[in-house]
């Protein structure tokens, strides 16, 4: 008998990364992305307004220069 790992549901806002560097200069930015979940983009941002992305992990951003 065969069975396979019962893994948990994915996040619902699941981290994600930018990265840019050029020569010795590096910057990262790490931050949980919303699923749209078949709802329209302006559904849940509606415009003019301030809105937080992700429900996770807070938004770091990180910036190195020598």
């Amino acid at each position: 008998m065969l069975q396979s790992q019962n893994f948990p549901e994915l996040d619902v806002s699941p981290m994600d990364k930018a990265h840019f560097s050029r020569q010795k200069e590096v910057a990262t930015i790490t931050y949980s992305r919303p699923q749209l979940k078949g709802r329209e983009l302006e559904e849940l941002v509606p415009a003019n307004q301030v809105w937080r992305t992700g429900a996770n992990e807070a938004t770091e951003i990180r910036i190195l220069k020598p």
